[in-house]
């Protein structure tokens, strides 16, 4: 069964909450804003930085991080349910989904395809991406949208991707 396991403290210490569905708030947990180190057991998490999965987001893999670069930010956590396998993205140049397109099925700096600063809008095809805002990865905001999901106005300036593992969803975001 996939899981995550938040602790307050950094090193898997202090409070320890298991969770294995969706939070959407988590204040309601008494963990709002206090995550230092997790655990993620299974499939791929998004925690979001306010509550009901909005605001700046990083996505974590299988894995364990004694340690958060946005060490106590997170506000509402989500498990990526979809599937990861063959992802793919049509990015647009305009809004509401006008101009060149490119389609991408692979993690991808977007200046390597002569995109970045140029995508207005996108549909996701399959799978769950994660679409950054700046390079390194860690100075910008991200959102990670999944199948079906279609953007009319990406409001980002400059875009890398990132799949099963988007970067496609889920590269680990350390």
């Amino acid at each position: 069964m996939s899981k995550i396991i938040v602790y307050t403290g950094e090193g898997f210490t202090d409070r320890r909450v298991e969770f294995n569905g969706n939070v959407p708030n988590l204040v309601d947990k008494g963990l709002n804003d206090s995550i230092s180190s997790l655990k993620v057991i299974g499939a791929p998490w998004v925690a979001y930085y306010d509550v009901n999965y909005v605001g700046n987001q990083r996505v974590f893999e299988e894995g364990e991080y004694p340690t958060l670069v946005d060490n106590r930010q997170f506000s509402s956590l989500r498990m990526i349910t979809e599937d990861l396998r063959n992802p793919e993205i049509q990015l647009f140049e305009h809004n509401n989904y006008g101009g060149r397109s490119v389609i991408l099925k692979r993690e991808l700096n977007l200046h390597q395809v002569d995109f970045s600063d140029t995508a207005s809008s996108h549909k996701v095809k399959s799978g769950v991406w994660v679409l950054y805002t700046s390079i390194p990865i860690v100075e910008g905001g991200s959102s990670c949208p999944s199948l079906g999901k279609k953007f009319p106005i990406i409001v980002r300036s400059a875009l890398m991707m990132c799949s099963a593992k988007f970067v496609p969803c889920c590269q680990k975001a350390r």
